[in-house]
Formats: C-alpha cells, structure tokens, sequence
C-alpha cells in the first residue's frame, strides 16, 4: 500500500472519515467528521484513494436505507492491513 492508502485507512479507522453520501446514478462523496461538530469535503484526488480501499475490502460504507449520508468503516481486512496482521489484497 502505499503512504496515501496508508494514511486515509488510519484516518477511517479513527473515525475522522466517518460518511459517504450520494444518491442512487449520482457521483459518490466522501466527507470528514470535523471535531467541532461540522465536516468537510474530502479532495476529488484521495476520494479516489478511498474508492480504491472500499474495492479491495478494506473499508466499507455502511448500508441504510435512510439518510444519504453513511459512516465509511474500516473491515476487519483493512485494520489487518493497516497493523501488519495479514497482507492485504
């Protein structure tokens, strides 16, 4: 992996990327969970990062049928990758 994937991996297992939002035939957002209550827009450039993460299993959105906005997760996969457990995919 490299020092990108690395670090937005750390960052979703923190919980500071905590939602995707985006509607069904729209573009896919990715937003950070500020510590001040409010979120930010994540760069076009490290959202294709995490697209790349979620593809290999190594992070998840999570799945609800409500809201547009969903809490992006770490797999069980990611965090074995992200601490040297077992090599990733």
């Amino acid at each position: 992996m490299t020092s990108d994937e690395i670090q937005l991996l750390q960052s979703v297992a923190n919980g500071e990327l905590r939602f995707h939002n985006g509607a069904w035939g729209a573009h896919a957002g990715y937003r950070w969970s500020c510590q001040d209550g409010t979120d930010g827009e994540v760069p076009p450039w490290q959202c294709d990062i995490l697209d790349t993460l979620k593809d290999h299993g190594l992070i998840a959105i999570e799945q609800r049928l409500g809201p547009l906005e969903r809490r992006v997760l770490a797999t069980q996969p990611g965090i074995s990758a992200l601490y040297g457990l077992a090599p990733a995919a």
